[in-house]
């Protein structure tokens, strides 16, 4: 088969995409977007959906979002919600916490966040305490188990999976039909569905999907669409695969030093686990490189790390004899933390010396133009710089160089 033929195809792919950017462009305004990160769980996210779910929150709805989540979404068939009702952020540290007469429900909400050791497990007893039915929900963007480590003793049969990509689209689409009379209420959980569907790749408009639609409809464009699509999880492979190589090309070039750290530098197995598996895949991996000594045992590096679903990011971390990362016990390295929290870097977890900094790849879903154009040389050496320029600015502000 002719590769023109394709080439015909992606090529009018690419005026359909010039025609919809211009359009998107004209109506990007998103008020979640300008006043804070769109993917901060606990501040966007947590919050807002907490909100809608309060029957006394703003909205003035009542209990109408909270029975549309508890019978709909989660499938629950309870009586009484009007009559008794806690609903918090952040109590106890558990994201989202629902008391009704018959039921604890538990929402654990992991966007970009890792898992806790015994996490979901600490919760569900806190929650027993209640002596009501106890249910774990643990809402991540497409769905995603917890880790082992989160469970503890708790088996995955207990857990209720949802995602954003599925549940928490369908659960805003319901509740902004129950605000067609609200204005602003209905307008505000319109930009938060665009955000939700922006963070899941399914931003595309219905217009865009049905001219793609009738593009494949004309001759073989379908064939050639699905052998493009049979070769894409080998594409996701490789556009990983590049960026690693050719990120610890430029670190190396400009003088950094690479360490292999034990099970957590980025390999073929890992990038095979991570791409091919659907249960228990390799993830928290990735690429070491040494920025500063502490004595003879131990250095600060960068690590720029992928995690679970689409995490990836970047922060200064300890490493032990060039090859073992160090979990932080109790005051150890106190003056190196007090340093990065005075500069307002305070760390994100016992492994880490700093806060971490996303990167905006979506290397699982791959499904955003920024992580599928890593497939182009041109755009990944430009990426990559771009992306070094900015990790070296952190590593001089972080340490002062």
């Amino acid at each position: 088969m002719a590769l023109g033929k394709y080439q015909k195809l992606l090529d009018k792919l690419e005026i359909l995409n010039l025609k919809y950017s211009n359009l998107e462009a004209k109506n990007s305004f998103n008020i979640f977007k300008i006043l804070k990160k769109g993917s901060d769980e606990v501040n966007v996210h947590s919050n807002f959906i907490c909100e809608l779910l309060d029957p006394e929150g703003s909205h003035g709805k009542g209990a109408v979002f909270l029975d549309i989540f508890i019978k709909d979404i989660i499938g629950l068939n309870l009586s009484g919600v009007n009559s008794f009702y806690i609903v918090k952020t952040e109590h106890k540290n558990i994201d989202i916490y629902i008391e009704l007469n018959e039921v604890v429900i538990i929402i654990e909400n992991k966007i970009y966040a890792k898992d806790q050791n015994r996490q979901l497990e600490r919760y569900y007893e806190y929650a027993r305490t209640k002596n009501k039915k106890v249910y774990i929900v643990y809402l991540t963007l497409y769905g995603s188990e917890p880790s082992q480590r989160s469970l503890g003793n708790l088996s995955i049969d207990n857990i209720i999976l949802l995602s954003y990509k599925y549940e928490i689209i369908k659960w805003t689409e319901l509740c902004l039909k129950e605000s067609v009379s609200s204005p602003t209420l209905r307008e505000t959980i319109h930009q938060y569905l665009d955000l939700i569907k922006n963070l899941t790749g399914q931003s595309m408009s219905a217009e865009k999907r049905h001219e793609i639609i009738n593009l494949l409809e004309t001759g073989d464009n379908a064939n050639y669409a699905l052998q493009i699509q049979k070769n894409w999880i080998h594409a996701k492979w490789f556009a990983q695969k590049y960026f690693w190589e050719e990120l610890v090309d430029r670190f190396t070039k400009e003088g950094f030093t690479q360490l292999i750290v034990d099970n957590l530098t980025y390999s073929n197995e890992h990038l095979d686990a991570y791409v091919h598996k659907v249960r228990n895949r390799k993830y928290y991996y990735g690429v070491f490189f040494k920025v500063n000594k502490i004595d003879d045992k131990h250095d600060i590096c960068l690590f720029i790390e992928i995690g679970n679903d689409n995490e990836l990011y970047y922060g200064l971390c300890i490493v032990e004899d060039g090859n073992k990362r160090l979990k932080r016990r109790g005051e150890e390295f106190s003056k190196e933390v007090k340093t990065m929290i005075d500069k307002g870097l305070a760390p994100s977890s016992d492994y880490w010396l700093t806060s971490v900094t996303h990167i905006d790849l979506r290397f699982y879903s791959f499904d955003n133009e920024k992580t599928v154009s890593l497939l182009n040389k041109d755009y990944r050496y430009k990426f990559i710089k771009k992306l070094y320029d900015e990790i070296h600015k952190f590593i001089n502000f972080a340490l002062n160089k």
